[in-house]
């Protein structure tokens, strides 16, 4: 399925005119996500590439983000993709609580296709390893991204944008539903 990111009304991009993402669930646990942005793409700052080494901060420059969290439940991932193809995973215990680094985790294949007019981010990863996030369990994901511009401004985009503020950590930005793959 492919949905579209919105950016925040707080934090218009003059760069961009359209993010897109392309989600496909795999029995076992598996997620692929393809990034579309589209727009003056020469007017973002895209980090350089940096061997797919994991990194922390990623988010406060421009980085594409997955949020997965089990239906019914509060306990939820956050995978950070840098351009660069650094990467990094955390879990978390509730909103914003319980914050630590997910471990146990392959780093995630990406790869980046670019035109004069789009950029596509590719990543594929598993979060069914990470504990509280079951393979076999239908899943509530978030989908967003910050861009950074190259006046510096950045903005935030994600599927839905509950708060004045962006906050891609709220659980109405949980907008998209995942069934649960069928047994084999």
């Amino acid at each position: 399925m492919r949905v579209t990111l919105q950016p925040h009304p707080a934090t218009p991009c003059a760069a961009l005119d359209a993010l897109e993402v392309q989600v496909h669930r795999y029995a076992g646990g598996g997620l692929e996500l393809h990034f579309f942005a589209q727009g003056r793409t020469k007017d973002v700052l895209w980090p350089e590439g940096a061997a797919g080494e994991r990194w922390d901060r990623l988010w406060e420059a421009t980085c594409f983000e997955a949020f997965v969290r089990p239906v019914g439940r509060s306990a939820y991932a956050e995978f950070n993709f840098s351009p660069s193809t650094r990467w990094q995973a955390y879990s978390f215990t509730g909103e914003r609580a319980g914050m630590a680094e997910a471990r146990g985790m392959v780093p995630p294949e990406t790869r980046m296709r670019m035109t004069e007019r789009s950029r596509v981010h590719h990543v594929r990863l598993d979060p069914g390893c990470i504990p509280g996030i079951p393979a076999d369990a239908e899943w509530a994901l978030g989908l967003s991204a910050v861009i950074e511009q190259a006046d510096g401004t950045k903005a935030y985009w994600a599927l839905r944008h509950p708060s004045p503020a962006p906050d891609f950590h709220h659980p109405d930005c949980f907008a998209l539903t995942l069934a649960a793959p069928e047994a084999s």
